[in-house]
């Protein structure tokens, strides 16, 4: 939708385990954010797939997060 406006306080731009770890943080701090995830036009509508898995460290990162929840 091109035409669709968004607004927030913070956007923040990838949607890998950093970006998304600082706008869940910012979220929980009260601020409105977008967070803006690269689209590979080749795959269709969906996310590009990396084949990333967790390792045990970002499951503890994630569990200290309040991720799981």
């Amino acid at each position: 939708m091109p035409d669709e406006t968004v607004e927030a306080e913070v956007c923040v731009v990838g949607g890998g385990p950093g970006g998304r770890a600082l706008a869940l943080a910012l979220a929980r701090l009260g601020r409105s954010v977008v967070l803006l995830e690269r689209r590979d036009p080749g795959r269709g509508a969906g996310p590009a797939f990396r084949g990333e898995s967790v390792s045990p460290d970002g499951v503890r990162l994630l569990d200290g997060l309040g991720a799981w929840e």
